[in-house]
């Protein structure tokens, strides 16, 4: 008697929520991604054979290319406005198919194929369907779908194929509607919120662009901005907001000093902070800035700058003594962090910039030091 197995894939996913692994029933195969601050690519086991791909991504974060561990490119693909691939503009090597089409747009794929699902602003590629997930709650960065939990995106069309559970808070938009129409510049990963912050590059600001109601992530959209609304986005940061986030953008630098954009999302509080110049490094009593990455603050308690806020990692400790401090001039800085409402060359305006000081500490005072995270990110050209 001869039995027909269902096929199904299993994914296997981190304490984050991140996917690492995903096997499939009927194929000697499995798949595992590769992080970094976003999946980076995979490494795909055939058998006993692993084999390294890597995604090169567009500002969007939709996949362009994938390329194998010696950097050849083993699949590309263009896509319109919406996500939908275009004809003659798609292939996978080795591809016999003279168009060059991805023959897993709608369709089944085989095991070689695997490592192409993800693609359009990162979702992952039904590829029975054609349909994109999005999922959320995104405590991760990644989940599979949960009872109740995802939206499934049509790219043929444009549009979410259920309701926006927050659809309540965009009363002008279709509750179908991906990315406020506008997928050039905006991302909608799960249907919910789209990009929220626009950061200029070359004028060091950061401006909210709508009112969403986001409460999970951030979304910035780093480029440069003209007056009547033009815009060249050249990547998107997205950030997890837990109780407390604030987030700094560098985005100039001389032999002096660096400048930086900041955003506390939560209450509106934006500008400029001066640090130290780079390159940036772990070494202390050298007057350079410290690495991007993730911090905690802590009260200061040395005699200098008493009560104001200083911060630390698991790699820059305590002692490094880095605060969050007054001051305009960049041989202010001692290496560390003047804020201010505004920026020059190597100077932070805001008179002494103390206001802005004070802003940053009735903030941390308010949702408790033990909340607090600052992000720090490398937009400098």
């Amino acid at each position: 008697m001869a039995y027909n197995c269902v096929a199904y894939t299993r994914y296997f996913n981190g304490a984050d929520g991140n996917t690492e692994a995903i096997t499939q029933s009927n194929f000697p195969t499995a798949t595992y991604n590769l992080w970094g601050v976003d999946n980076i690519g995979k490494v795909i086991r055939n058998g006993t054979a692993l084999t390294r791909y890597y995604c090169l991504k567009d500002h969007l974060g939709s996949i362009r290319m994938t390329v194998d561990a010696a950097g050849i490119p083993q699949s590309w693909n263009d896509s319109y406005p919406y996500g939908l691939l275009m004809d003659d503009r798609n292939k996978i090597s080795g591809d016999t198919d003279p168009r060059y089409k991805l023959r897993h747009q709608y369709y089944e794929i085989d095991a070689a194929e695997i490592p192409l699902q993800a693609g359009f602003t990162g979702k992952e590629r039904d590829v029975k369907t054609g349909y994109d997930y999005g999922v959320y709650p995104a405590e991760g960065r990644r989940r599979r779908p949960k009872s109740g939990s995802a939206r499934y995106y049509d790219s043929r069309i444009g549009r979410w194929l259920s309701v926006d559970p927050m659809a309540e808070n965009y009363p002008g938009w279709s509750p179908y509607a991906y990315s406020l129409d506008n997928p050039s510049r905006f991302v909608d990963p799960d249907g919910r919120v789209v990009d929220e912050f626009r950061v200029d590059r070359e004028r060091g600001t950061i401006v909210k662009v709508s009112n969403k109601g986001a409460s999970e992530r951030d979304y910035y959209n780093v480029g440069k901005y003209n007056e009547r609304g033009g815009s060249s986005t050249e990547q998107v940061i997205v950030v997890h907001r837990g109780v407390g986030t604030i987030n700094s953008f560098r985005f100039w630098e001389s032999s002096k000093s660096t400048i930086s954009a900041f955003n506390i999302p939560e209450n509106g509080v934006s500008g400029n902070i001066l640090e130290p110049p780079g390159p940036s490094t772990l070494v202390a009593g050298v007057n350079r800035r410290i690495p991007e990455g993730e911090y905690h603050v802590m009260k200061n308690d040395g005699n200098k700058f008493p009560n104001v806020y200083k911060l630390f990692s698991d790699q820059v400790r305590r002692e490094r003594g880095i605060l969050i401090h007054p001051g305009n001039w960049w041989y202010d800085t001692k290496g560390c962090l003047l804020p201010g409402t505004g920026w020059k060359p190597d100077f932070i305006l805001g008179r002494t910039s103390t206001p802005m000081v004070e802003r940053i500490q009735n903030y941390i005072n308010q949702v408790g030091v033990q909340n607090v995270e600052v992000h720090i990110f490398n937009i400098i050209p």
